[in-house]
């Protein structure tokens, strides 16, 4: 039996975890020198040096992992879990859950690219984000792969959703900021919002569509620093939680006001 059983499950928050040649394996040659370092901003998360240049798992760790069956849950995380950076293995471990679809998000990239210090890099980068999702979940329908648009300049942020779709990816994640210095309904994003009704393709707001960490006169308490408390993926400090929910509320809340919502059913 698998773990859903006889449950219909969806799974709507699940993430493949980049290696450091995520980006620049799919990136476009003009962007090359100045693409964000993922490698870099990996170390500490994890140590890249132990899967890079790896296409998946060994055969006999796949075995193993496999033969935990519907304890798979229970077994290795990150990126020693199956299906953590290829697409096949993470195939099998849905055989084994039993799920019938899985929303997949990358880990490490969002601030890269939402925090990227020009338009260049923004749009380089979420392009090689977005074919390295596609080449993710391009093998099997249950996997719906998410991509990664900066709304910032609307002419690029249109080229990158109707690529998006092209590519076949089942969402939208954006940032929960204003986009160019615009609320998210000004008449400048209009064509975007329209693309995406039509095709009927949601954005989603995440964990990353804004800096995850609460300013530091927040953290200044006159006790030890705790560096666990300044969080990571997967590690956001308590501190954090009070505020990481603040950008999304303000940019829905806004984005009803705008009346978008109401434009674009």
């Amino acid at each position: 039996m698998t773990y859903a059983g006889d449950r219909i499950i969806f799974d709507a928050d699940s993430h493949l975890m980049e290696l450091p040649d995520f980006l620049s394996a799919h990136a476009s040659a003009d962007i090359l020198d100045i693409l964000p370092n993922l490698k870099k901003s990996l170390t500490g998360q994890f140590n890249p040096d132990t899967h890079e240049g790896k296409k998946g798992h060994r055969p006999e760790n796949v075995k193993r992992l496999l033969e935990l069956g519907d304890n798979l849950t229970k077994g290795p995380k990150w990126h020693d879990a199956l299906g953590a950076f290829n697409g096949k293995e993470r195939s099998q471990a849905l055989d084994l859950l039993g799920f019938q679809k899985q929303v997949i998000f990358s880990s490490f990239c969002a601030r890269l690219i939402f925090g990227a210090s020009n338009d260049d890099i923004a749009y380089g980068a979420a392009a090689a984000h977005n074919r390295a999702m596609q080449a993710f979940c391009e093998k099997d329908s249950r996997l719906i792969g998410v991509a990664m648009v900066p709304f910032q300049d609307p002419v690029r942020a249109l080229v990158e959703i109707e690529q998006a779709i092209k590519l076949n990816l089942g969402a939208i994640w954006i940032a929960a900021e204003a986009p160019g210095g615009r609320s998210p309904g000004h008449p400048d994003h209009h064509y975007l919002w329209a693309t995406l009704a039509e095709a009927g393709l949601p954005f989603i707001l995440h964990v990353g569509s804004s800096p995850l960490t609460i300013g530091d006169k927040w953290m200044n308490d006159g006790k030890p620093s705790n560096l666990s408390a300044r969080g990571g993926a997967e590690v956001i400090g308590s501190k954090d939680l009070t505020a990481i929910h603040f950008a999304s509320n303000r940019f829905i809340s806004t984005l009803v006001l705008d009346g978008v919502l109401e434009t674009h059913p």
